[in-house]
């Protein structure tokens, strides 16, 4: 057994998810730099504010997580973006109160190369240690491109009015957290909110794993 690990190792060496040193999957020093703290934030749909709390402050090392969890579906990815969002859930339910979750919607494409509707996976885990459902209600209504390069005005315009219920059955009373793996200007959590709220549910605010 032992040759064949060894084999293993040279064919598909262990690298730092972060820093891409060899021999172990994160090392001291990325395990540092995503070190799970509570960032609080206030951001706008139409007139109506909400919360946004996120567990980690966005870094290369968080983006080359974010990556692997997304492009790669290296487990050990999966289980920080879960456990970082469940981090930010327990302040935010303590705060603000609890609700079932329901995922940004992934783009189409992108969930047909990666095999998975990763947001949707992050959000059904993250909702297990709280007993709450994760529902995807969202969709997208038309062509969204990759966001990643765009600025905040781009982004605005890029997600504005792009997002449409996937299920109409919404029931007004039962509050509802926004998941995402990332907030940068808050353009696809407002976009989310706003059609949700439209449709009569009760939005208490979003959680991210990062925030930028």
């Amino acid at each position: 057994m032992k040759p064949r690990a060894t084999l293993a190792e040279l064919l598909f060496p262990t690298r730092c998810l972060g820093c891409r040193i060899l021999g172990i999957q994160i090392c001291a020093t990325c395990r540092r730099s995503w070190n799970p703290h509570i960032y609080r934030s206030i951001h706008f749909s139409g007139s109506e504010s909400f919360s946004v709390y996120s567990a980690v402050m966005y870094s290369p090392i968080a983006g080359r997580i974010l990556l692997a969890a997304k492009e790669e579906s290296i487990a050990l990815a999966d289980q920080l973006i879960v456990g970082a969002i469940v981090h930010a859930l327990t302040y935010f339910i303590r705060e603000v109160g609890d609700g079932n979750f329901v995922p940004v919607p992934s783009r189409t494409a992108a969930s047909r190369l990666r095999g998975r509707d990763f947001l949707a996976e992050m959000s059904d885990q993250a909702a297990r240690p709280f007993g709450a459902r994760s529902l995807s209600l969202l969709r997208h209504g038309r062509l969204i491109h990759d966001q990643s390069r765009l600025s905040a005005r781009q982004r605005a315009i890029n997600i504005g009015g792009g997002l449409t219920l996937k299920k109409a059955a919404i029931v007004p009373n039962d509050p509802l957290i926004i998941i995402d793996d990332l907030v940068t200007t808050g353009a696809s959590l407002s976009e989310s909110v706003r059609i949700l709220r439209e449709s009569g549910a009760r939005v208490r605010g979003a959680v991210t794993a990062c925030r930028a």
